[in-house]
């Protein structure tokens, strides 16, 4: 039971960091690289696309918090739906 557990737990934590690095690493690796490549031609450029992209970054995040009272009215409606079997 506790190595099925143990496997378990090991399989988990392969495929949240395979996950990481394939689809988050990569996304991120190719912005640096495109705002490189763009700091090379063009700095005022390079410098407006990273403040714009953390405005982005930062309007969403504060739009993820704006929502969490909602979530928790969710939340606690769902508990009271019941099935019907009709």
């Amino acid at each position: 039971m506790l190595t099925s557990r143990i496997t378990a737990t090991s399989n988990a934590i392969f495929t949240v960091e395979n996950m990481f690095v394939w689809n988050v690493a990569t996304a991120v690796r190719r912005h640096d690289c495109g705002n490189h490549s763009i700091g090379t031609v063009s700095l005022p450029m390079a410098g407006a696309l990273i403040v714009i992209a953390g405005g982005m970054v930062i309007a969403m995040f504060r739009l993820a918090a704006g929502r969490q009272a909602a979530a928790r009215r969710f939340r606690r409606q769902g508990g009271r739906c019941r099935w019907r079997d009709d």
